[in-house]
């Protein structure tokens, strides 16, 4: 009875606390909500360092404590626990059953327990009380909760096992030799003779025991989606090999039927010499020429195919992050005013044939733009480089090229056809062409041409120009010649023109030197240096001669040009046009300029750029900013942006070996560029800190070439008048638009 009187003294005290702390609510504006571990109050209110939160809604005839109350007043309760529930509910004991139903009714109110009979049991408890948390209703006062989302759960992280094997063997070649008349010898006669029913008469008995065991996986691998990933969805484009790759190419072998795990198979006397250039070469001798089916094997285009593979992807592991900043895109979110354009170099292309050969050439393919083909001959004319070379280079594959062909005269150009995408043009220094078929493991020409023999002049191109739903080949030299060639098995063609030598009579483009005029009536014709056709108009092509003129003709009536206008000093080394205007071209030569010029526009240049008293050996247009080019001069890299700067260029860096370059090429996405030397390296630069294209590329390139040329009207009005939009100054602007006043040139 005494603790049944203290429990209803702490209630009506708590219910009158909980009264005056709602009442002086309003009073205190200083309020703090908290969160709270307790799952039946989620939050505490408190004001002024009390705590005043909100009780559930009594009802008439049970108990709440908070839980500091429950443990102050329930005490004595608890310490009855089991001396009280445990006891038998039996008529002998009367007054227990009296004294604890106040207990009983208390512990209900307070929501520990339903039921008393429970207790009997205390693991039935406990499972009961864990059920009932977890299975509850959520009091009224409870914050709102949003229901978590169903997501999948995407893993960003594979586990990978590296499994070192006993054994790496490509090939065994295991001999039994033995002295002729011994017992072995008759041993292994006997089993010669039971293989194949012939008497070897020579010194020796050679048997020899062939092994398969040439790789690190199992024979027996199979596709399975427990136990392999699936091959992803990508472009061609990337740098990876996946395991998908390996597994197909392994299949593809069919590696179990190749031939048996061990065979025994006379094979001939097979001796090693050592050559001059000290390398090992396998001479078989005896009745057996033929080479064994087993290197016959290790020859076959299956196994140089998985060999190129895994040669890829030892490379990878290299120089996988180089290749991710080439796939990457360098480009910087800095402010436009922070951007330095500067080329880092990621890697080098070479291998022990190319070293000391000039590199000529540089082309990409058109349908893999991982893949470029170099060509490697001389440059000076007193060079001893007595063969050439052709190497297709993969991206994915840094250290050796994919396909490789010797070839016997030095490599002056190569270029892939577009509309045949696996064959190449090839100019020689002896004055021949040819067409090569890259897709072979040693690439060979198909056809070749050698109607410049007796000249002895060097091919210093040979281009595909689109015409007419087709490709044309051409051709231009030292002699002064452009030749067509027919795309047939005879390989026949005709010359279009012979370009002459221009006198002093030329009066478009810059001033020319005077040329005496014994030497002008010279019968040689000039050098065709560089060709390239107007984008705009495939019947028309540009030739830049070696007298520094450029010529214009047409496909129509070749022998006479259109257009003849002086563009340098010296020898031209460059004609390209730009990516996005067709009309605007540059050309680079040997007396240290770069011009830009626009189409039509002949009496003039735009812009011309210099920096070094250097020979400009070659320069190149940015296919992803018009306004960016590259150029070439001795041992320098000049980065130029005729947005930024047309004085000098915005960066310059040197050759890393401190070689001359010869030859600049971009990337198909812009970002990177290839630069060969004449020592035989291609090296890969990244341009850094390098802004994203623009969205509206003619413009850009149309304000980089009027921003310097705005104060002189001659050039103004020309641009504006040949060009039209978007080159025409602010001024004109104004007044096309207004309409109040004629313009007039």
């Amino acid at each position: 009875m005494c603790a049944d009187i203290e429990l209803k003294k702490f209630i009506n005290a708590a219910k009158r606390n909980v009264e005056n702390t709602f009442a002086m609510r309003s009073k205190h504006p200083t309020r703090y909500i908290i969160a709270s571990s307790d799952p039946r109050f989620p939050y505490r209110v408190l004001e002024d360092g009390k705590d005043v939160t909100p009780l559930p809604h009594y009802i008439e005839g049970e108990t709440y404590l908070n839980d500091e109350e429950y443990i102050k007043s329930c005490k004595q309760i608890i310490d009855l626990s089991w001396d009280v529930f445990n006891k038998p509910d039996d008529s002998d004991y009367p007054d227990t059953h009296e004294n604890t139903e106040p207990i009983i009714n208390a512990v209900r109110g307070i929501g520990l327990m339903p039921r008393l009979d429970l207790w009997n049991n205390p693991d039935d408890v406990k499972e009961w009380e864990e059920k009932r948390r977890l299975e509850r209703i959520p009091s009224m006062y409870r914050l709102r909760e949003d229901p978590k989302k169903d997501m999948a759960e995407t893993t960003t992280e594979f586990p990978a096992r590296l499994v070192e094997t006993p054994l790496l063997l490509l090939l065994d070649l295991m001999s039994d030799l033995a002295p002729v008349g011994s017992e072995e010898a008759k041993v292994l006669m006997q089993t010669n003779k039971r293989m194949k029913d012939k008497e070897i008469k020579d010194k020796y008995v050679v048997v020899e025991n062939w092994h398969d065991d040439f790789c690190q996986t199992d024979e027996r691998i199979f596709r399975n989606e427990s136990t392999q990933l699936s091959r992803p969805l990508r472009a061609n484009a990337s740098v990876e090999a996946y395991d998908s790759d390996r597994i197909t190419t392994y299949v593809d072998l069919g590696v179990s039927d190749a031939f048996p795990r061990k065979t025994s198979r006379i094979v001939s006397i097979v001796s090693l010499e050592m050559n001059k250039d000290d390398e090992t070469a396998l001479q078989f001798y005896g009745h057996e020429k033929k080479k064994p089916e087993e290197i016959k094997w290790l020859e076959s285009f299956d196994f140089m195919h998985t060999a190129a593979i895994v040669e890829r992807m030892l490379t990878a592991n290299l120089y996988s992050n180089l290749q991710s900043m080439y796939q990457d895109r360098l480009y910087s979110p800095k402010p436009v005013d922070d951007f330095k354009y500067i080329p880092q170099l990621l890697w080098t292309c070479s291998c022990p044939r190319t070293y000391g050969k000039a590199v000529t050439s540089i082309c990409w393919s058109s349908v893999i733009p991982e893949i470029f083909a170099v060509s490697y001959g001389k440059y000076l004319f007193e060079s001893k480089v007595k063969n050439g070379l052709v190497c297709i280079w993969n991206i994915k594959n840094t250290e050796f090229p994919e396909r490789m062909s010797i070839l016997p005269s030095p490599v002056t150009f190569v270029e892939f056809s577009k509309k045949y995408p696996r064959i190449a043009a090839i100019g020689f220094w002896d004055g021949t062409v040819g067409i090569l078929d890259t897709v072979l493991r040693e690439p060979e020409l198909i056809v070749k041409c050698d109607f410049i023999v007796g000249l002895l002049h060097p091919i210093w191109q040979i281009r595909w120009f689109p015409y007419r739903d087709e490709e044309i080949l051409l051709s231009c030299g030292e002699n002064g010649q452009l030749h067509q060639f027919e795309l047939d098995r005879k390989f026949r063609n005709k010359k279009l023109l012979t370009v002459r030598r221009i006198g002093n009579t030329a009066r478009k483009g810059i001033e020319m030197p005077q040329i005496d005029p014994c030497y002008e009536r010279s019968s040689f014709s000039p050098a065709i240096m560089f060709m390239a056709q107007y984008p705009n108009d495939e019947k028309i092509f540009f030739l830049g001669t070696d007298q520094g003129y450029v010529q214009v003709h047409t496909l129509y009536k070749p022998d006479n040009a259109i257009e003849i206008f002086g563009a340098h000093a010296g020898p031209i080394t460059t004609i390209e046009f730009n990516p996005v205007d067709g009309r605007i071209f540059l050309t680079a030569g040997c007396d240290y300029y770069i011009r830009i010029w626009g189409y039509g526009i002949y009496e003039t240049y735009l812009l011309q750029l210099t920096y070094r008293n250097l020979y400009v050996d070659y320069a190149a247009w940015s296919p992803a900013h018009p306004y960016m080019i590259v150029s070439l001069s001795g041992c320098f890299i000049d980065v130029w942006n005729l947005k930024k700067k047309f004085f000098e260029p915005v960066t310059s860096i040197e050759n890393p070996n401190q070689n001359r370059n010869l030859i600049v090429s971009f990337s198909p996405t812009g970002a990177n560029f290839l630069v060969g030397d004449m020592k035989g390296f291609v090296y890969v630069y990244g341009i850094t800190s390098l802004p994203k294209p623009p969205e509206d590329p003619l413009k850009k390139l149309a304000e980089a070439i009027m921003f310097p040329i705005k104060y002189d009207e001659d050039r103004l009005k020309l641009i504006s008048l040949k060009l039209g939009p978007p080159y025409l100054p602010d001024r004109v602007k104004e007044i096309f638009s207004t309409k109040k006043k004629q313009f007039k040139i």
